[in-house]
């Protein structure tokens, strides 16, 4: 086996040595956020040239629900696709997951596929979605069993490799110039993933890494035959292919491997093809951010009103994403704040109103959801005559996907009577209500007494509402079952994504210091020198572009890791100069002061407490801590940073993850 080797990876500028006891095992809690380079889920002001492809990327998630066209009759090369769970659903998500990333820094993206089920496309036809589209890049998404050792991969075509037709004859490669582009392409990618996840990954040909491929389709019996990918084969433009290990149980990856298969992606993609000029990708030297929502602009209705709020659009979008995440993490509707936003405004709808009514019909579009499974219906819209539909308990209004059912620019949604999207639904059924801006008689409508508890279904959408205003205008957060918490700690900052803490008094402090290092990647050891050295590397002035200019590979001198966060949170909040770390045989803070942390029930755990864990029960390397911003029955919600290759920001666990419990902040500035 040959295989080209990955270049080192740079070492950081800033690493300090690694406290004792500090996270160094990449298996933790796999719902970590890995957040955004703006402090909103706007996309990035994108440039001109997009018509050309110049920054167009094709995402080409792995695999079809059934076998289809087995040959393609011009050439005689067989292109069948076939169905292959949990890969097909995974790498599905992960094509969703960089997509958003993508479109939010400023690129054009397509895909090859139309839905997770979508069953038209095969081999060729993938292909040719980059050709037409003129694309910088196509990145096939796939995964594999294995050893992460030698099977975590990225493939391009080799001169001479070739295909075989159904007739014998091999169709050889010959495209030099492709071959090279490609080449250099995949080890970058490469080189990305591997920096993301802290394990080897490898580029060269197919032929080079396993040889010949010989495959059958289970329903013609048509082989295929080379020792290429077939897609790489047709592709005009230049196309990697990426394999990642698994991890799990059923062939399957682990959540938390999966999101950072999927920032690696687009953090390799981003590198391959940087955006130019004013507005490009974060990461990319020179770059700028631009926190907006395209042509969004504000609406003139009321926050809590039935019409699109006079708010800022790309707070509200970052606001959806973010209560999204922290009320269900595997909704399917993450990631699509930007969409919902784009379509409520032209709806003149409250996009609070959309993801509200999926929270009660749906849990937020919860994967097992049984109109979700079968309609990709999160809203419990039923259908009219001559509408897509799916027959359960009622007729049920039918996408083809999730997003399709939230993106007013979804062909689909053209040209249906009573409105396609559930913006223009809600906009065309309800329109009397929405002018008036009247949410409580549009809810009677939608949900009517004697189907439906009508009061309490308002209740629930008033109230998630609030919630969403207040993670939008920096108020003081969601309603919580803890009401005496002080939830969060200003507004959000676009630049930087950081947070300021205002005239928020005692240990919610440390929470709001702690925000103003959102969107910088984990940095090991960071943090854990003095707070007077930290801050001479790292002064107050540099965090309103830290996260902007923050990698990966050097995250920078105001990079921490998840103690040295909570270290300089603490010092900046009450003035103090203490450094802790976590102990790896106890879970434990250990330090000067750290008599100060005081044990409390996790229950009782408010803003600016911190949690902790020693998740393999005493194995080095696995103790952590995050610092609290509420507790909502039996998950916390944390803010912290997390783990190599992962943004500083918000996530969410459940309250048995935090195993030696929530501590309570007792020294110099804190509360009793």
């Amino acid at each position: 086996m040959v295989v080209l080797p990955v270049a080192p990876v740079a070492a950081a500028s800033y690493v300090q040595p690694l406290p004792t006891g500090e996270l160094q095992a990449l298996n933790e809690y796999p719902n970590w956020v890995t957040g955004s380079a703006c402090g909103v889920s706007g996309a990035a002001s994108a440039p001109s040239g997009n018509a050309s492809g110049a920054t167009t990327i094709v995402l080409d998630p792995g695999h079809a629900p059934k076998a289809n066209e087995a040959v393609d009759p011009a050439t005689k090369l067989p292109v069948f696709d076939y169905e292959n769970d949990p890969e097909m659903a995974q790498v599905w998500q992960v094509a969703q997951d960089v997509k958003n990333t993508l479109q939010n820094d400023g690129y054009t993206v397509l895909l090859t596929k139309s839905s997770l089920d979508d069953s038209s496309t095969n081999l060729k036809k993938r292909a040719e979605v980059a050709n037409n589209a003129n694309a910088a890049l196509g990145v096939s998404l796939h995964t594999t069993p294995g050893n992460p050792s030698h099977d975590n991969n990225v493939f391009y075509p080799g001169v001479g490799n070739y295909v075989v037709t159904t007739t014998g004859t091999h169709d050889v490669y010959t495209n030099s110039g492709l071959a090279n582009t490609d080449q250099k392409d995949a080890s970058a990618m490469a080189s990305a993933l591997q920096n993301v996840e802290g394990q080897p990954w490898h580029a060269g040909t197919y032929a080079n890494i396993y040889g010949p491929i010989s495959r059958t389709d289970p329903i013609t019996g048509t082989v295929m035959k080379g020792n290429m990918l077939t897609t790489q084969y047709f592709a005009k433009v230049p196309w990697v292919y990426a394999e990642q290990t698994q991890d799990a149980p059923g062939a399957s990856v682990s959540p938390g491997l999966l999101s950072k298969y999927a920032d690696g992606v687009a953090k390799g993609i981003e590198n391959i093809v940087p955006i130019p000029g004013p507005g490009s990708a974060p990461g990319v030297s020179g770059s700028t951010c631009s926190c907006s929502t395209g042509s969004v602009s504000a609406g003139s209705g009321a926050p809590d009103g039935a019409a699109f709020p006079n708010l800022d659009p790309a707070a509200m979008a970052s606001a959806i994403n973010t209560w999204i995440k922290q009320e269900n993490p595997q909704s399917k509707l993450s990631g699509l704040g930007s969409t919902i936003v784009a379509s409520a405004k032209n709806s003149n709808v409250n996009p609070f109103l959309i993801v509200s009514i999926a929270k009660e019909e749906s849990s937020l579009s919860d994967p097992g959801d049984y109109n979700v499974i079968h309609a990709h219906n999160s809203f419990g819209r039923t259908a009219g005559p001559g509408q897509p539909s799916f027959q359960g308990a009622k007729s049920w209004y039918k996408w083809s996907s999730v997003e399709a059912s939230v993106d007013y620019t979804a062909p689909e949604n053209k040209n249906i009577p009573g409105g396609g999207d559930m913006a223009t639904y809600l906009r065309d059924q309800y329109g009397s209500s929405i002018s008036g801006n009247n949410l409580v008689a549009l809810m009677e409508a939608y949900s009517p007494p004697g189907q439906n508890n009508t009061a309490q279904y308002i209740a629930n959408i008033k109230s998630w509402t609030q919630q969403l205003i207040k993670l939008t205008t920096g108020g003081s957060g969601p309603a919580v079952s803890n009401p005496s918490s002080p939830g969060g700690c200003g507004s959000v900052n676009c630049t930087s994504g950081g947070v300021s803490a205002g005239s928020v008094t005692g240990n919610a402090a440390i929470l709001c210091e702690a925000e103003k290092y959102a969107g910088i990647y984990y940095l090991w050891g960071g943090g854990h020198e003095s707070y007077s050295t930290f801050r001479q590397n790292c002064p107050l002035s540099a965090l309103s572009s830290a996260a902007g200019s923050s990698t990966v590979s050097n995250p920078g001198p105001c990079g921490t890791d998840c103690s040295g966060l909570v270290s300089v949170a603490v010092d900046a909040a009450f003035n103090q100069s203490f450094t802790w770390s976590v102990s790896n045989s106890t879970g434990f803070m250990v330090g000067s002061g750290s008599n100060y942390w005081k044990s409390i029930p996790i229950s009782q755990a408010q803003a600016g407490d911190i949690v902790t864990t020693n998740a393999g029960n005493g194995s080095p390397g696995d103790g952590h801590v995050e610092i609290v911003m509420y507790v909502k029955g039996n998950t916390v919600y944390t803010f912290g940073s997390h783990s190599p290759g992962v943004k500083t920001g918000p996530t969410n666990a459940p309250s048995s993850y935090w195993s030696q419990g929530a501590w309570h902040w007792t020294g110099p500035g804190g509360s009793p």
